[in-house]
């Protein structure tokens, strides 16, 4: 039978030191990645795949979003529609349950103040995990 033993620190070898503390980091940094579920701030993109300005008023502005974190996720999209001037319109949509590694698609219809001319549509998302009320109870 084995019996443990106190050894001073100066005595211990180096080796024997600098493998067990690589070995303690590694297991602290392998839990962190399994046990982590917290969302990062690239783990969403997005991108508008129509900008419909040809409506009076408003632009029907198509997206599409992807979640690239580990879990499900619903989001708030920013929806703006700018100029070489300024926004001309601003919106936001609600896109809700959105599962690890998965894309969706969506329109928003965004209220304009001025005109169209050289205009652009841009989104922008945050992760928006409160409950929108848009889907049935489980």
């Amino acid at each position: 039978m084995y019996r443990w033993k106190s050894v001073p620190l100066g005595r211990v070898p180096l080796g024997r030191v600098l493998v067990g503390v690589s070995a303690a980091l590694l297991v602290a940094a392998a839990g962190s990645v399994v046990l982590g579920r917290g969302s990062r701030p690239d783990a969403v993109t997005t991108a508008v795949t129509a900008c419909g300005l040809d409506v009076p008023g408003a632009a029907q502005v198509t997206y599409r979003l992807t979640n690239r974190d580990r879990t499900w996720h619903g989001y708030r999209v920013h929806v703006s529609v700018i100029d070489g001037h300024g926004v001309l319109g601003s919106g936001t949509s609600l896109l809700g349950h959105v599962a690890a590694g998965a894309t969706s698609e969506a329109k928003a219809l965004v209220p304009l103040s001025a005109r169209t001319g050289g205009a652009l549509c841009e989104v922008h998302a945050e992760v928006f995990d409160a409950d929108t009320g848009h889907h049935t109870p489980d």
